[in-house]
């Protein structure tokens, strides 16, 4: 690194200080505009995610692989309480106009969102993934974060250590249960998977997986029982 070239450094903030804050590029002037009611601990969080190379803002996340730490600063705009906190946000995002947020509405991250900023929110989702030619953009944005150099050895590794925890394992799979649950959801998924054959790697793994499990007695009869029902269901008027 260049002896003229700043390290990166998180700003000095009182803890439980609220406010907005923001991210920006000293190379290419763009910025990411946000708020929290815990400014020091929302950018610690946000620069955990981007070192690992798991943040969910993509466009963010590729800028940061692409120049490096050192070229991005952390500036909180204005300290507020919890009341103005959104009112300030939205006014920065349409004075600054920042290159980065992915929404030109004030959400503040995880938190407390104004049930008004949620509608609109999704409304404006639901438009733009209507537009295939949207949804072509990302997805040519994505393959290049993920063709940068060690973006997906970061994933993976931070993948690996979030799944080694059996808490979160437990988590997750009690999450899965509960979402089955819902008539709702699986009828999301259905509707989702029809016309979309698996890939044909897949289907060789999970018939050559079949091949060489061992199915125990108990496995046997529920399946039994299962594919009776299911022709049983289709033969009745």
């Amino acid at each position: 690194m260049n002896d003229s070239t700043p390290s990166f450094e998180l700003p000095q903030i009182p803890a439980k200080s609220g406010g907005v804050y923001c991210i920006h590029n000293a190379i290419n002037g763009k910025r990411y505009i946000g708020s929290s009611q815990d400014l020091a601990k929302r950018l610690a969080w946000h620069v955990g995610l981007l070192d690992r190379g798991v943040h969910p803002n993509r466009h963010l996340q590729a800028a940061w692989c692409k120049y490096g730490k050192d070229s991005f600063r952390c500036d909180v705009l204005e300290i507020t309480d919890l009341d103005s906190q959104y009112a300030r946000e939205q006014h920065y995002i349409d004075t600054v106009q920042p290159e980065y947020n992915l929404t030109a509405l004030a959400t503040g991250g995880p938190g407390v969102v104004g049930e008004s900023t949620r509608k609109k929110h999704s409304v404006n989702s639901r438009k733009r993934w209507a537009d295939p030619e949207y949804k072509g953009r990302l997805s040519v944005k994505f393959a290049e974060v993920n063709a940068l150099p060690g973006v997906k050895r970061k994933r993976s590794e931070a993948g690996k250590e979030r799944w080694s925890s059996t808490e979160a394992r437990a988590a997750a799979a009690e999450r899965s249960k509960q979402q089955w649950t819902d008539p709702k959801y699986r009828e999301r998924i259905s509707e989702a998977n029809k016309g979309r054959p698996p890939a044909k790697a897949t289907r060789e793994a999970v018939a050559e997986a079949n091949r060489k499990r061992v199915w125990t007695e108990e496995s046997r009869r529920k399946m039994s029982e299962a594919s009776k029902y299911r022709w049983a269901s289709r033969r009745s008027p």
